[in-house]
């Protein structure tokens, strides 16, 4: 977060703007939906280089703010969304989801007692070809090679040259360069950056969630859903394997944990990693919801696919947590949207 984004956040939260707008949607007849979007729930109080990209946010941090979401909002499943679609139920005030993706260790050993004790609910994406420690993350793999190497510059054909001084902000052109091209050559090139940095990370494999992990979830109001079986980006395949991949992926849960999942999150999630073509594909295959990275809050509506997030990173605290969950932040696009129309 730039110095200057930090300092937007915190004057609306000392100004009371943050407080004023969530109270002003609050007593709106359309209630909001805030979906918040985590990865890793980590222990360590200083983040390393190394899956610095996919850190959310610390357990001592992600305890303030389960307990703030608690407090002030109704914690809601996708099941319980999908009752509200359809007129089932009414939500009686704003409502919000909690996310995590991938299928961390973590979701267990950090996330999970916090949300037992405030008695909460959430959703897990799961990118079941990496449960059980089978393989590493493709992008862990990257920031592990990143952050272990000796190297002083990284010259692959197809990424150029670059320089590993600051390693932070290597990582973060590695990995932008990578989400950007097919998926055969993206997985080419990470075994290239491995072997000319000289360090790959076989021990990641330890970071992965467990089914007997997800299992145990599962009875405590942690509902599965699916991010893929592999994890591409499913406008980077054609539309045939990633349908394999999604199956594969729903039959993995609905084996492993007797549930079949309803809500799909897309890899990536930005708008160019999706597709009209690919809702329709996610809808016939029986998903109620789709879910992408797109920033924002949602309102309960008919479509309920490519439903926009709310991202949590590491810097943020429960003054910036408190403000992106008022919606304030996204209402300069919301007027946007409308002048556009």
């Amino acid at each position: 977060m730039s110095l200057i984004k930090k300092a937007m956040m915190l004057a609306l939260f000392y100004s009371g703007a943050a407080h004023l707008y969530s109270f002003i949607s609050k007593t709106a007849n359309k209630k909001k939906v805030i979906i918040i979007a985590y990865h890793r729930i980590t222990s360590q109080k200083k983040n390393s280089i190394i899956t610095n990209s996919e850190i959310s946010t610390t357990a001592e941090k992600f305890q303030e703010q389960a307990k703030y979401l608690s407090e002030n909002y109704d914690v809601i499943s996708f099941r319980d969304l999908q009752d509200f679609t359809r007129g089932i139920k009414n939500p009686k005030k704003d409502c919000a989801i909690i996310t995590f993706d991938d299928g961390y260790k973590e979701h267990y050993s950090n996330a999970f007692p916090i949300l037992k004790k405030h008695r909460l609910c959430a959703t897990i994406f799961l990118a079941t070809e990496y449960m059980e420690g089978k393989k590493a993350f493709w992008w862990e793999r990257v920031a592990y090679s990143v952050a272990k190497t000796k190297k002083s510059h990284l010259k692959i054909k197809g990424l150029n040259s670059i320089k590993l001084s600051d390693k932070k902000k290597a990582l973060k052109k590695i990995l932008e360069k990578l989400k950007s091209m097919q998926e055969n050559k993206k997985i080419r090139l990470i075994s290239e950056i491995e072997s000319q940095l000289q360090a790959k990370a076989g021990s990641l494999k330890s970071i992965s969630l467990t089914w007997d992990q997800a299992r145990e979830m599962c009875s405590s109001r942690i509902e599965i859903g699916s991010h893929t079986a592999t994890h591409p980006i499913l406008t980077k395949i054609s539309l045939q394997e990633a349908k394999s991949d999604i199956i594969k992926s729903i039959k993995d849960i609905e084996k492993k944990t007797g549930t079949r999942p309803i809500a799909f999150a897309y890899p990536n999630g930005m708008q160019k990693d999706m597709s009209k073509e690919l809702d329709e594909l996610l809808k016939k295959l029986g998903f109620a919801f789709s879910i992408s990275s797109v920033y924002g809050t949602e309102k309960i509506r008919k479509n309920m696919f490519r439903l926009k997030r709310i991202g949590i990173s590491s810097e943020d605290d429960i003054r910036t947590f408190k403000v992106k969950a008022s919606g304030i932040t996204d209402f300069p696009q919301k007027i946007y949207s409308l002048i556009k129309k």
